[in-house]
């Protein structure tokens, strides 16, 4: 007996929605009814419209766009720590890593600390390695690191006309060449130590590891870095190679705009199953190749994070209401919350404003300091600036009272009068609580009633 299109179908979903039988993969269900005169073709064109399959598809492995530059001299820059072997380094613990995107030729500069004009010096030395290397820095690309996007930092960038492109937090791939080398070169170190059991000493070795890196063959080029930052032919060839990937890739994916799709949840930590795509249904709203925008979404996805429906299918044996779908009615159901409020009106000037948002009750607690707090620090002010004392043979002068969040405390601020004849900046002046200094000026013959 030879069935129908229609008699094939139905008896495709009496199978799939039958939980003795179905719910499983197309391949299984496939066997199971092939006796039926039923195609693998009819099978899958079915379960291609059933949320279920839909929602509870398995995400295959991304394939990501390559990171590729048109032009030389496109710089992708991170940091690695080190600061439990400071001092065996002779106090360097930071090593800034730099990669030059087309050759992968890999720079690695110890530092002492990250602070701001260790980081411009390493910067500069960097600039002129480039330099020399006839591969000068014209773009640069770093993720969202307070040392990457500080006022200093952005001037020395504007004033010597790089463009600075940053990474989002958690965009692991846009910096995957950077940490790839960052791994190799923490690698190469791992295995010198214990070559030579050094107890972690890298300073020594570390333009040798670099040195090494930058004469092995690669895999992702098919050549040396060297060899590729000597000849831009071989540079043309990753580009093309590079700039083909791309176009297949945007192929591939089959997505434009206007599709309908489905978006990639988030899982939680350790959660093996349950739907992997949302239950709403999306409508692409923007196509920026690389990049796609939905609409009524803030975010940008990924080619990977959505995935195209062409039509919609339930279980027809069940009734599943849709009117409390906190997914697909998110505004609606944030009304219906119990004591629903407005959203905040400002926000306070300061951290110390008693009053943080107008129409809610007083905070019970607050990082600033109590009225009876402020009004002591007032009377101390009066009492200990100006005072000059000795400690540890350090003559030393106050020169405020402030409050202290962080450690909840009135701190005193004071500066080395031998090394300023002013008063310093904020970040050269020592800060301690009270009550040492109360010891400190006893010790001085200072009775200052406090």
């Amino acid at each position: 007996m030879t069935l129908t299109g229609k008699e094939k179908v139905e008896r495709i979903r009496q199978a799939y929605y039958d939980p003795k039988v179905g719910l499983v993969s197309g391949d299984r269900l496939y066997k199971k009814l092939r006796s039926q005169g039923i195609t693998r073709k009819e099978v899958n064109d079915f379960l291609e419209n059933q949320q279920v399959k839909q929602m509870h598809h398995q995400s295959k492995k991304p394939t990501y766009y390559p990171i590729y530059s048109m032009m030389d001299g496109s710089y992708q820059m991170d940091l690695m720590f080190y600061p439990r072997l400071k001092k065996i380094n002779h106090g360097y613990d930071t090593i800034m890593t730099c990669i030059e995107v087309t050759t992968r030729k890999g720079y690695c500069l110890p530092m002492k600390g990250k602070k701001t004009e260790v980081i411009l010096e390493a910067w500069q030395h960097l600039r002129n390695q480039t330099q020399e290397a006839a591969m000068e820095i014209r773009v640069l690309t770093t993720d969202m690191g307070s040392e990457w996007i500080s006022d200093a930092f952005d001037e020395v960038l504007v004033e010597q006309e790089i463009p600075h492109f940053l990474a989002q937090e958690g965009d692991h791939h846009k910096m995957g060449m950077i940490e790839r080398f960052n791994r190799t070169i923490k690698a190469l170190l791992g295995k010198y130590f214990t070559a030579y059991d050094t107890k972690g000493k890298w300073i020594d070795a570390l333009s040798d590891i670099v040195q090494n890196y930058n004469n092995t063959f690669h895999r992702g080029i098919q050549c040396t870095p060297l060899e590729a930052e000597r000849s831009p032919q071989i540079r043309k060839q990753i580009r093309d190679a590079a700039s083909f990937k791309t176009m297949l890739l945007d192929y591939t994916k089959n997505l434009h705009l206007g599709d309908k799709v489905r978006v990639l949840q988030n899982r939680q930590l350790f959660e093996k199953e349950g739907p992997k795509w949302s239950r709403r249904i999306y409508e692409i709203a923007e196509d920026d190749v690389t990049t796609f925008k939905l609409k009524g979404e803030d975010r940008i996805y990924k080619h990977y994070e959505l995935k195209k429906v062409q039509k919609v299918e339930t279980n027809p044996l069940v009734r599943v209401s849709q009117g409390f779908d906190v997914e697909q009615n998110l505004a609606q159901a944030r009304q219906n919350l119990a004591g629903h409020r407005s959203s905040v009106q400002h926000r306070p000037s300061t951290r110390y404003q008693e009053h943080a948002r107008i129409g809610f009750a007083d905070k019970r607690w607050s990082r600033g300091p109590k009225e009876s707090q402020k009004e002591e620090m007032h009377a101390l002010k009066k009492q200990l600036v100006g005072t000059e004392f000795l400690d540890e043979g350090i003559r030393w002068k106050i020169v405020d009272v402030k409050w202290n969040g962080k450690y909840h405390k009135m701190m005193v601020h004071y500066y080395d009068m031998d090394q300023y004849e002013e008063v310093p900046s904020l970040k050269n002046q020592e800060y301690t609580p009270i009550d040492v200094i109360r010891e400190i000026l006893q010790e001085n013959n200072l009775h200052k009633s406090i």
